[in-house]
């Protein structure tokens, strides 16, 4: 009989261990995921808020060509 239990300990030990290795890789990964998004939308709001700089709000003709000078420059 304690065979049979030392078996079955063993295996729910394994299986346990298992999905616990699984799951701490799960949330490092979740996290990874998270930082690298939070990365890239900073990056992509400092490119937006750069050309909103440069191309302006276009109120004044002033604005407006010097955002078309911009724009063909990147052509």
């Amino acid at each position: 009989m304690p065979f049979r239990w030392f078996v079955s300990i063993a295996a729910l030990s394994g299986a346990a261990f298992a999905a616990k290795v699984w799951l701490d890789g799960a949330v490092e990964r979740r996290d990874e995921n998270a930082q690298r998004a939070e990365r890239e939308a900073a990056e992509r709001q400092r490119r937006n808020d750069a050309l909103m700089d440069v191309y302006g709000d276009r109120s004044s003709l002033a604005a407006l060509e010097q955002a078309v000078k911009f724009y063909e420059k990147k052509q």
